[in-house]
């Protein structure tokens, strides 16, 4: 299945949600469905024959649970007539589903929707004579009064070119405030927060949630590109300022390439509870940080001033972040910080902590458990306190089943180190960590050294089988977070490592491997091409390379596995040995078709 179909299958899903929780409500006779595509003129209502062009006025003439499908096109908040910067596409107290990436002519349904083919643009920048003109923010989702379960969603748009430079905005791209919000599938890009804006920034997406007592606020972020912002304040990515119940997920998003260099904190997700009544529970689940800047906190900042934030990194691969001062990963101040079965590495601090940095005021605590913290540096290479560093007494630091590079000795500064059990300082051996390749190779020594029991709960169901009790049951890729290779034991890092059919240990299952297994052919007791080892290297073992073949690669560069003599033709037709071996393993597999 392709990236784009699964997409498109967890859309239904979303939309299926939907419509369960429309009928849960008694709305699902009253629900319309609208329909926008760019340049039309009809009203909106029926079919897309009688489509609408102004997507802002069909949001605001909407009622609740009704969905709105937008084809394909660039949309812009503003009439060009009475442009103001402060308009801008605006969601407000209403139960909507918002759908981009439906083509663009003829009468598509729901199966026909891609955002990836049909791209479609939330645009905040326009032209009017010779004058360039940008929103403050391109979206604004508003949610006052919609209860637990009610939420608004916004999916499958791009969303761009909003500029947050006022002091009475947030979020150059999305604003969003209160209530129980899901944005997913979107890619929020080229948007920009200076050091002016109201509540500190978030370029791409701020959250800002209420501090009323009582109130709560969820919101979830799924499966977005938040790339290419620029902040000058907190969070160039995002930002979230916590209030008196605030929880936030983002699942399974690439947080890449947001530029805060010249801002404070938090150049991919800055977390912010500054009032004496906040309260945060973030969590970051299954997410790409890298490539981030800022001068704290390369891909991320907590800044807690009153002992209400917990942030949760769970399964994230967190690499090439730089801070121009401290944190070239994380930099914790006062918060508490929960990092699980994730890869931090090659990450760069000017100063301290390449990974990790923590600071307190009030009391910071960071706990670390089955993950791997490896080549990050700062300041002074080679130093203690390159990959974490614990600036002040009340800074306490947990590590469990970790492979930290220099080891415990390799911490920095004046912070306790409170526990450090069962982790190692050992090369982790990844596939091709040079190029971005952070799995695990067959000998590495991370394989089976965690501890399945710090596993956190699936909070947010990756696995869509509503049990959001059970242990985290999948990894980075979406592959078993537990795979038994030699003991039943969860690895270190975000990618669990199963590809046994990697007989000559290069990192990924390939027609290498086929000709291993072939080189080995009969009995064979205790060899590495005896993949199912019975003590013969025969069909069965070609056959479980095939069946993991690709192994070791990102899901999106694995091909499927050889499926016939003319496609080893066209694979290897320039490499005999290897053709050779593909079309011997059709043959004694499939009987030469």
């Amino acid at each position: 299945m392709t990236s784009g179909s699964i997409r498109r299958q967890r859309s239904l899903l979303a939309l299926a949600a939907f419509a369960v929780s429309i009928l849960a409500a008694g709305k699902l006779a009253d629900a319309a469905t609208w329909y926008v595509r760019q340049g039309a003129t009809g009203s909106g209502q029926l079919a897309w024959a009688n489509a609408s062009g102004d997507l802002k006025g069909i949001i605001e003439i909407a009622e609740d649970y009704d969905a709105i499908w937008v084809a394909q096109g660039t949309y812009h908040p503003t009439d060009f007539e009475s442009p103001s910067p402060f308009i801008t596409f605006e969601v407000y107290d209403k139960r909507l589903q918002i759908l981009g990436g439906f083509p663009p002519t003829g009468e598509p349904d729901g199966d026909d929707r891609d955002p990836e083919t049909y791209e479609t643009i939330l645009d905040g920048e326009f032209e009017i004579g010779e004058e360039t003109y940008n929103v403050y923010s391109v979206v604004e989702m508003r949610d006052y009064e919609i209860e637990l379960d009610d939420d608004m969603v916004l999916d499958g748009f791009t969303i761009r070119n909003g500029q947050c430079d006022t002091g009475d905005k947030n979020g150059g791209g999305i604003e969003i405030q209160d209530g129980y919000p899901v944005v997913s599938h979107c890619k929020i890009t080229d948007n920009s927060a200076t050091s002016g804006a109201m509540n500190y920034g978030g370029a791409g997406i701020a959250c800002r949630a209420p501090n009323t007592p009582g109130d709560a606020y969820f919101l979830r972020i799924d499966e977005c590109t938040i790339t290419g912002n620029t902040g000058e304040a907190r969070g160039a990515g995002v930002l979230v300022t916590a209030g008196t119940a605030t929880r936030v997920g983002i699942v399974r998003c690439a947080i890449t390439d947001n530029d805060g260099s010249d801002g404070y904190g938090g150049g991919g997700v800055h977390v912010f509870a500054q009032s004496y009544q906040s309260q945060a529970d973030v969590h970051l689940v299954n997410c790409l940080l890298a490539g981030n800047a800022a001068p704290m906190g390369g891909a991320l900042m907590v800044e807690d001033e009153v002992s209400g934030a917990v942030v949760t990194v769970t399964n994230c691969v967190v690499t090439e972040n730089e801070a121009s001062v401290n944190g070239g990963a994380i930099y914790n101040w006062d918060g508490t910080l929960n990092i699980h079965d994730s890869t931090i590495v090659e990450n760069t601090a000017s100063y301290q902590g390449g990974a990790i940095y923590a600071v307190d005021s009030v009391g910071s605590t960071t706990i670390i458990a089955n993950s791997i913290v490896w080549d990050n540096v700062g300041g002074n290479a080679g130093t203690v306190g390159d990959q974490i560093y614990l600036y002040t007494t009340d800074s306490d630091l947990y590590v469990w089943n970790c492979d930290v590079m220099g080891g415990q000795s390799d911490v920095g500064g004046g912070g306790t180190v409170v526990q450090w059990l069962d982790s190692i300082d050992s090369d982790p051996l990844f596939v091709n960590g040079s190029n971005g390749n952070y799995r695990l190779v067959k000998d590495s020594p991370c394989i089976d050294e965690g501890d399945e029991t710090l596993l956190p709960e699936d909070t947010f169901d990756l696995d869509g089988d509503q049990d959001v009790e059970e242990a985290l049951p999948w990894d980075y890729d979406g592959e078993d977070r537990v795979f038994a290779y030699e003991a039943e034991e969860v690895d270190m890092g975000a990618f669990e490592f199963w590809c046994t059919a990697d007989v000559n240990f290069d990192g990924v299952v390939d027609v290498l491997d086929l000709l291993a297994v072939l080189g080995a052919w009969g009995p064979c007791e205790d060899c590495d091409e005896d993949v199912n080892g019975d003590d013969v290297v025969d069909v069965l073992d070609l056959l479980a390379v095939l069946s993991q073949w690709g192994c070791g690669l990102p899901p999106a560069q694995r091909e499927p596995a050889p499926e016939g003599i003319d496609d080893c033709i066209e694979r290897y037709g320039d490499d005999f040995e290897k053709m050779e071996a593909c079309i011997t393993t059709i043959i004694l597999t499939q009987g030469g078709e």
